[in-house]
């Protein structure tokens, strides 16, 4: 699906959740947007974790203590980017 029509639907659910509220189109598509943007940076950021599993197995083990610790960095890393 496209970006826009993926942000349409959250606009949409948006709308229902509010009541139908009308005259706010702008402000559920700016919105939407924001939710779909984080979205997206959790995918990123999941997709980017599973890698560096991948890559830790296969190439260059590290002890879960250490993943634990990556994976902390970077979810700090993604939470300043989502705020």
């Amino acid at each position: 699906m496209r970006r826009e029509d993926e942000i349409r639907l959250i606009a949409y659910k948006i709308w229902e959740e509010e009541g139908h509220l009308q005259g706010h189109d702008y402000e559920h598509w700016f919105r939407a947007e924001n939710i779909w943007d984080q979205q997206q940076r959790m995918k990123m950021m999941n997709d980017l974790m599973k890698n560096i599993r991948d890559l830790a197995a296969h190439h260059c083990p590290i002890d879960d203590d250490a993943l634990m610790i990556l994976e902390k960095c970077y979810r700090e890393w993604l939470k300043d980017l989502v705020t």
